[in-house]
């Protein structure tokens, strides 16, 4: 399988479980359960966020190795909007991609959407009406009704038979964003385990001064990406300038805190730092993810 049909396949939000790693033997099953592709595939590796709360980068098809397997029921995806975290969804049953009726179409409905996507993942509004467009697939899921607590859209409630008919202009959609506080590592040269520290507030994502920044802060932050640990502290935009805020500066973690946003730092000030300055981290791969 080439490595732009892996990138095809699991792409974000595409449920998983553990597969046989021919490296390390049969991982089946650990950790158990099933999880989220969160990080689409960088440098051979994609990332998981798994429903029991573990997050972790695994290889995909590097060296003979598969780490992953799909789970075939019910993926969904977000088509045709301004990116990833918003457009029409789509849900995909017996093999074929189709759409959602916008009859009863509400939050708790979009909730679910977002999460099966990436448990970091919450939900800001819903589209009706085809918002972003009209499709010629199949409305295979209509009057569906979630509680809101479901992890994944098609353990919903919904009318499965065509006796209450909907039509292509009236396709659902929703608006996903990442939560509060939620960290990711990015930039030039960037992995699952490697990358420039960036943090989601203010419906923005930004940057982390790196005055003061050290393997405590990298510890924190590695351990809220599902990592065991921290490998070492970046300065001076060492994955390359970010965009955008510098939303923290001077942080001082003592190393225990489980994120990054329970760590002091000059929270009153303007970060008088620039771009150039931008924190990055390393985290420690274990040999069996």
């Amino acid at each position: 399988i080439s490595e732009s049909e892996i990138a095809r396949l699991f792409t974000t939000g595409t449920r998983v479980v553990r597969g046989p790693d021919w490296g390390y033997g049969n991982q089946d099953g650990n950790p158990p359960g099933e999880g989220s592709v969160d990080s689409e595939l960088s440098s051979g590796w994609i990332t998981v966020q798994w429903d029991a709360g573990h997050r972790a980068g695994y290889r995909v098809g590097a060296g003979g190795k598969y780490d992953l397997k799909l789970v075939e029921d019910a993926p969904i995806r977000l088509v045709d909007g301004d990116d990833k975290l918003n457009g029409r969804v789509e849900i995909n049953h017996d093999g074929i991609w189709g759409t959602v009726c916008d009859v009863n179409w509400d939050i708790q409905d979009a909730r679910v959407v977002c999460r099966q996507l990436g448990n970091f993942l919450e939900a800001v509004e819903i589209k009706t009406g085809s918002f972003y467009g009209e499709s010629e697939r199949p409305i295979v899921m209509n009057r569906v009704a979630c509680r809101g607590t479901e992890s994944r859209l098609a353990d919903c409630p919904f009318v499965c038979t065509s006796s209450r008919p909907c039509n292509t202009s009236q396709v659902a959609g929703v608006i996903c964003r990442p939560k509060l506080n939620t960290v990711r590592l990015v930039g030039d040269g960037s992995n699952a385990a490697s990358g420039r520290v960036e943090i989601y507030r203010d419906a923005t994502w930004g940057t982390v001064c790196d005055n003061d920044w050290d393997t405590d802060d990298v510890q924190v932050v590695c351990r809220q990406l599902g990592f065991s640990g921290a490998v070492e502290a970046k300065s001076g935009a060492h994955f390359g300038q970010g965009e955008g805020p510098i939303h923290m500066e001077r942080v001082t973690c003592d190393g225990s805190e489980s994120q990054l946003a329970d760590c002091p730092s000059h929270c009153w000030e303007t970060p008088a730092c620039s771009h150039a300055q931008d924190a990055g981290a390393i985290c420690r791969q274990d040999e069996d993810e």
